[in-house]
């Protein structure tokens, strides 16, 4: 099945699929983060420690779907150890800068509005690791059909 997408430019192809699977993996995370902060107090969970496992958790399930829809979507790759560690890498980095970004906020607004503005705020910083990550592996995958394009010529 062709997906609109398909029909853009490949320079822009991967920004607007970045952004579908981006927003849904906000979705996703955000729904998730709400729903342990609304339960985990009726376990007797409470305070900043409740929020941030609930943040937790809402980040590794999402993780994974981003993964998936990352790898084969939005950068058309198979999954493969070199992209997971890549993958793995920015995520880790994503995860401290949301974590920070949660806890901060969480100083100025409550919980809910903090969840979101970090989620959000984090995404851009996240696209430019990540596009590194898949990316490289296109350029050297060039490198080496130029030059063997080359020494067909000759």
């Amino acid at each position: 099945m062709r997906l609109p997408s398909s029909k853009l430019p490949p320079e822009s192809r991967s920004v607007v699929r970045f952004l579908i699977v981006g927003n849904l993996g906000t979705c996703i995370q955000y729904a998730l983060y709400y729903g342990f902060i609304e339960l985990f107090p009726l376990m007797g969970w409470e305070g900043d420690f409740m929020v941030n496992v609930s943040f937790t958790v809402a980040y590794v399930l999402e993780m994974i779907y981003n993964y998936l829809g990352t790898s084969y979507y939005t950068f058309e790759r198979k999954p493969d150890l070199k992209n997971a560690g890549g993958f793995l890498i920015s995520r880790g980095i994503n995860y401290v800068v949301q974590m920070g970004l949660l806890n901060l906020f969480m100083l100025f607004m409550n919980d809910k509005w903090a969840g979101i503005v970090a989620i959000v705020l984090s995404g851009v910083l996240n696209f430019f690791i990540l596009r590194f990550v898949f990316k490289k592996k296109d350029n050297k995958k060039e490198e080496s059909e130029q030059s063997a394009t080359q020494e067909t010529e000759l």
